[in-house]
């Protein structure tokens, strides 16, 4: 996906769908335009799974909405328009899949058809 907004919260501002969260510290946050919608599990919620920006680990910030997610981007590189990794490997998927107490199978199958494919032979 990308980083579709950049915003800074202060230090106790609630962040994410129902405002279930709210800031430690200030933060820089990031919008990534994938949610639970595109099958992005809302038990990644909350500091459950990191989402890696250039290779880096940004966690997810608040709950996950229906088209977008929260990530903490505090001390990134970070910009508009910046991809952004959901999983990359095979380990990358068990490991979602044990954080949501499912199979792998489930988490693949569960990514939309709002997900653009490139197939590769």
């Amino acid at each position: 996906s990308t980083i579709i907004h950049i915003k800074n919260v202060k230090k106790g501002e609630s962040v994410g769908y129902n405002q279930n969260e709210t800031t430690k510290r200030d933060t820089q946050i990031a919008i990534v335009g994938i949610g639970y919608a595109d099958g992005l599990n809302r038990k990644l919620s909350c500091g459950n799974w990191n989402i890696k920006v250039d290779n880096q680990p940004a966690p997810i910030i608040g709950n996950i909405s229906m088209d977008n997610c929260a990530i903490d981007v505090t001390g990134l590189d970070a910009n508009i328009g910046d991809k952004v990794t959901i999983f990359d490997s095979s380990e990358d998927v068990e490991s979602m899949a044990k954080t949501i107490g499912t199979i792998s199978y489930e988490v693949l199958t569960s990514i939309s058809n709002r997900i653009k494919r490139t197939y590769y032979k």
